[in-house]
């Protein structure tokens, strides 16, 4: 699996690249997978969100968008 260095270094690589390339989906969607890996729910969310704001008719990032989401839910439903 990936360590945590390898994780903050694509966060980091893909965070520069989106400040180059603000309106790419798919810089976000792959950051989003990065941070939904390392936990950071509320992060991948709002990353899948961004990706879908610049194309929308993006259905696999729809579908990981769901995934982050149920698990929020769920963790809600628990307390």
């Amino acid at each position: 699996m990936w360590s945590t260095d390898d994780l903050d270094q694509a966060l980091s690589c893909l965070t520069q690249a989106i400040t180059k390339e603000p309106q790419q989906s798919l810089l976000y969607s792959l950051r989003a997978l990065v941070h939904g890996a390392q936990g950071q729910e509320h992060e991948a969310l709002a990353d899948f969100e961004a990706a879908l704001k610049y194309n929308p008719d993006n259905l696999e990032c729809l579908v990981n968008a769901s995934r982050p989401l149920a698990r929020q839910t769920r963790h809600q439903d628990s307390q």
